[in-house]
């Protein structure tokens, strides 16, 4: 039932919304998707909170891609914990390079082949792929910002027009030039788009089960495992360059600390170090054995190797993006 309506704090979109105890329930769609939100009755008072207000297109960024309530969650509720584990560890552009890199791969990817025009449209409707809020942009006229500057870099060719009583140019529609597409695949083999994933673990004789359920999840969400025992470099390349390099290459890492190698707080270190998403799990009768500085990181704690193969590819579908 219907009782009233309230402003979404991540996307400023009127709602309507049904009472639920002390909180409210709404839905807004997003693409083909929906999301289905639960807000506490105070969720006003965040636009206070230093940590939100600052970081409002972020949240909006995190919100329309499915990283604070999952599409196919039903109705979860957000609370300030959960947005503050959000920021920490959601994935979103953090560096101008970043935002740049971040809408170009979004263009990249609409295209149905190489070279094809595609129509770029109302980019404040969130249900559009071009939506600023969805690409982690404060305004339209950011968007149009590092859109001309892919344009002049000559990674995409526009069309542009505006409206009779407006200055401003808007970009009808696009497409990839050749020096696009090679840089597609750079972006693609240097880590921030890669589809491999970095796997630190112990390698201990009884670690074969865990080793075989991460690989599989990995796999099962699109990504290839990378176990730097697995991977063949040359004589000359020492074992601590090559796991940097494979590291620096990889998308993402997942670490599992049961038996607590020291090598694995060092990858992982390294990966976060890098902005790089780590993914921490551990066997639950080595969890209390974890160092001070991972500790705090929320883990995978699971008792066999199919229950953290499925944790694990929930968690990758959820955070990887």
């Amino acid at each position: 039932m219907n009782h009233g309506q309230l402003i979404c704090p991540f996307t400023d979109i009127k709602v309507d919304k049904r009472n639920h105890a002390d909180s409210y329930l709404y839905e807004i769609p997003v693409g083909e998707k929906t999301l289905k939100v639960m807000l506490p009755s105070n969720f006003s008072s965040w636009k206070a909170m230093p940590f939100f207000k600052d970081n409002r297109h972020i949240f909006a960024g995190l919100f329309l891609n499915g990283q604070i309530v999952d599409f196919d969650d039903n109705y979860p509720g957000i609370t300030v914990n959960r947005l503050e584990e959000v920021l920490l560890q959601g994935q979103f552009p953090k560096t101008n390079q970043e935002k740049y890199d971040n809408l170009f791969f979004q263009l990249y990817g609409m295209q149905g082949y190489d070279g094809q025009p595609v129509a770029f449209y109302d980019v404040e409707d969130v249900t559009n792929p071009f939506n600023y809020k969805k690409l982690f942009f404060k305004t339209p006229g950011e968007l149009l910002f590092y859109t001309k500057s892919l344009e002049f870099d000559n990674l995409i060719l526009c069309d542009h027009s505006r409206t009779k009583d407006s200055p401003i140019f808007y970009l009808d529609d696009y497409s990839i030039t050749f020096k696009g597409l090679s840089y597609a695949v750079r972006l693609e083999n240097e880590g921030s788009k890669s589809k491999s994933c970095f796997i630190a673990m112990s390698f201990g004789k009884e670690m074969g089960p865990i080793r075989a359920a991460i690989k599989e999840a990995c796999i099962a969400t699109g990504y290839s495992p990378v176990v730097i025992d697995e991977v063949h470099f040359e004589s000359d390349t020492t074992i601590n360059d090559a796991i940097i390099a494979n590291l620096r290459k990889s998308r993402f890492c997942i670490a599992d600390f049961t038996e607590q190698k020291m090598g694995v707080y060092f990858e992982s270190g390294f990966a976060l170090g890098q902005g790089k998403q780590v993914i921490y799990s551990v066997r639950k009768d080595w969890a209390d054995r974890s160092h001070f500085d991972t500790n705090h990181f929320p883990h995978i704690r699971y008792n066999d190797p199919e229950e953290l193969k499925q944790a694990l590819i929930n968690k990758i579908r959820a955070w990887i993006r």
